[in-house]
């Protein structure tokens, strides 16, 4: 399972360095993290295992494999220091419109293959994380249309069904005050119910209340 860094977006530059200053601090933020989430066995799916903190590793108490602090995470299998991880992390959540592989590679002084890797790989991190997040509370959920850029001058634009336009189902969370939390969104081929009923049971909790 892969999982990412815990970077919040509105942290400044500052505020980001005065907490992962160095891979030190950087490796202490993860291996707290990890312990929240617990502790699995990738050899026998066992989840007890021994701390052995001083070295940042677990040792599985039904088998004896012993399990790194990047194991299964997005920087596994990787000699790029936590820090730069963190750092590239912070520049992707930060950054309004994105920031490309060149952008990167200026940024955490790696060469452009290391930083478009890790541009990669924490993109890829972040949207398994999304798919298997899952709306609560109250949802409400609609129907859109979306379409590129039109270049045909004097042409009537359409609007809604019998267009060819891409259909897209949206749900957004609510918070408590009523505002916009989180989202999610899915290109599908038809607004049929069974459609429908797929998507909110893959991205909405049983419980919730949906409003269309």
């Amino acid at each position: 399972m892969q999982k990412g860094v815990s970077v919040p977006k509105e942290m400044s530059i500052i505020e980001f360095f005065e907490k992962f200053g160095n891979n030190e601090q950087c490796r202490k933020d993860l291996w707290a993290k990890r312990l929240e989430i617990g502790f699995e066995c990738p050899k026998c799916e066992g989840h007890i295992g021994y701390e052995i903190e001083s070295k940042y590793l677990w040792q599985c108490k039904n088998c004896g494999h012993q399990v790194s602090l990047i194991a299964g995470t997005a920087f596994d299998n990787t000699k790029i220091g936590l820090q730069k991880w963190y750092l590239a992390a912070f520049f992707i959540l930060s950054s309004k419109s994105g920031i490309s592989a060149k952008e990167l590679q200026h940024q955490i002084r790696v060469t452009y293959k290391t930083a478009w890797y890790v541009n990669r790989r924490l993109r890829d991190a972040m949207r398994l994380a999304n798919d298997k997040y899952k709306l609560s509370g109250i949802v409400t959920m609609d129907e859109a249309y979306f379409t590129g850029r039109e270049t045909t001058e004097g042409a009537v634009k359409k609007r809604g069904r019998g267009t060819n336009k891409s259909k897209v189902l949206v749900a957004v969370s609510l918070t408590e005050d009523g505002k916009p939390g989180y989202a999610h969104m899915q290109v599908v081929d038809n607004f049929k119910a069974k459609t429908i009923e797929k998507f909110a049971e893959s991205y909405i909790e049983k419980g919730s209340k949906i409003v269309t």
